[in-house]
């Protein structure tokens, strides 16, 4: 297999990696991709039953140096994010300079604008901080090729790193619902259930939107998933918050659950917002949008803009008002958001992305 690798995936151990090989495996050569999983969270173990798939608790020497010699052997490396340590960081900073016109980067969305606004707060004698920026800085500026779903974000890579990188927009790979009893759930309960934010990202902004509902004068139920990416003292601060603003109608998601269990917690809501401007959330947007869920989102949401343009109907969150936020979607609006997301989802969309990317 090794010998006709012609693309390197180096990617994190995440659903969306297990989504996207599964996609790619299903419609190209597998022998000819070959995907290097790095776990940085040790209680979330995914299982990878691909033989072109190598996956490692940490990059040691002996796989590194292995990696190395891959990448002059591949035709294109793509980082699936930045998430790398600093050991990876440094010997690719090195590498990227003599192999220009090879590696490419698809952005999460915090391996970009998180990383950089801290970046920007390095200060003194910081020494290992300044080294890790230096080696992503070095990185970026050598890729060939940035790939996001978001437009917003090559606008941002562009400003802060300097960069004359290609933009190329893809989406990755999403599943949808497909159990008939989440999919059949009738949205006629007379309370209205709302979905604020889709983590315990401060980039969500809990506490401002929890201010804006309550202002509109909001009787119904307010949810909030707490379950993940986030910091002890902002959660806390968040559900203090909402017990105060909301009492007995808060209620606050700390446990983590299972795909087929989140799909049915999505399948209860009714309304959404997401008032952010970075890229955050695109799977739960897919996956809202497809069960007819209503969305308010930023204007500048990194996917919502381009969902826009393909027809999805997203509200903007300058619309949000007492009115608004109890009136759900139509029957005809939820078809044609279901409509939309699986045209996206499909393989064939998927390749219309990424086969430009793979064989440009």
């Amino acid at each position: 297999m090794i010998k006709k690798i012609k693309f390197l995936h180096l990617m994190p151990d995440s659903i969306y990696t297990v989504d996207y090989i599964n996609k790619i495996n299903h419609i190209y050569i597998n022998e000819e991709h070959l995907f290097i999983i790095y776990r940085y969270d040790l209680t979330k173990k995914r299982n990878y039953y691909f033989p072109n798939i190598i996956v490692t608790d940490r990059i040691n020497v002996i796989l590194f140096i292995k990696m190395i010699l891959l990448t002059f052997k591949a035709k294109k490396v793509f980082f699936h994010s930045l998430f790398l340590h600093k050991k990876e960081l440094f010997g690719f900073a090195i590498l990227s300079r003599f192999q220009k016109k090879k590696y490419l980067w698809f952005v999460w969305g915090g391996d970009l604008i998180n990383e950089c606004e801290m970046e920007k707060r390095i200060y003194g004698f910081m020494i290992q901080k300044r080294i890790k920026k230096r080696c992503r800085t070095t990185i970026i500026r050598n890729l060939d090729t940035i790939i996001t779903a978001a437009d917003s974000d090559y606008i941002y890579a562009k400003k802060n790193y300097k960069i004359n990188s290609k933009y190329m927009h893809a989406f990755y790979a999403y599943v949808l619902p497909t159990s008939p009893n989440i999919m059949h759930i009738e949205k006629n309960r007379k309370s209205t259930n709302l979905l604020v934010g889709h983590s315990a990202n401060s980039a969500d902004c809990h506490i401002e939107v929890y201010n804006l509902v309550k202002k509109c004068g909001f009787k119904g139920e307010v949810f909030s998933i707490l379950s993940y990416d986030g910091n002890e003292d902002y959660i806390s601060n968040v559900i203090k918050y909402g017990n105060r603003m909301f009492g007995e109608r808060y209620h606050p998601i700390l446990k983590w659950m299972s795909r087929e269990d989140y799909f049915s917690f999505l399948s209860q809501i009714d309304v959404a917002i997401f008032i952010s401007e970075l890229q955050l959330a695109i799977g739960n947007i897919f996956n809202m949008l497809y069960l007819g869920v209503k969305i308010f989102a930023s204007s500048y949401n990194g996917v919502c803009p381009h969902l826009r343009k393909e027809g999805a109907i997203i509200y903007s969150t300058k619309d949000i008002n007492g009115y608004e936020l109890d009136t759900k979607l139509s029957d005809e609006q939820i078809g044609n958001n279901r409509e939309i997301i699986l045209k996206i989802c499909s393989d064939e969309y998927f390749q219309e992305k990424w086969n430009p990317i793979f064989y440009s």
